[in-house]
């Protein structure tokens, strides 16, 4: 795959799409659903640090001053 994603985003991602999210939900939600749907009943708090890591914006700090984000 060349999106850049690793196989654990691109499973939550699906998912998202699978469930047709249009609204904020909260993520213990979502981590139950995503858990549900890949039939994968341990290690949630691995679906959690990865869903939180997609849902944070990052800014990009540069050392010349451009505020454009890459």
């Amino acid at each position: 795959m060349v999106d850049g994603l690793k196989p654990g985003q691109r499973k939550i991602l699906f998912c998202s799409f699978k469930k047709k999210l249009f609204k904020e939900i909260k993520v213990g939600q979502f981590i139950g659903y995503v858990s549900e749907q890949l039939a994968y009943h341990y290690g949630e708090q691995s679906h959690a640090s990865t869903i939180i890591g997609m849902a944070q914006d990052f800014a990009d700090f540069r050392q010349n001053g451009d505020d454009a984000i890459v």
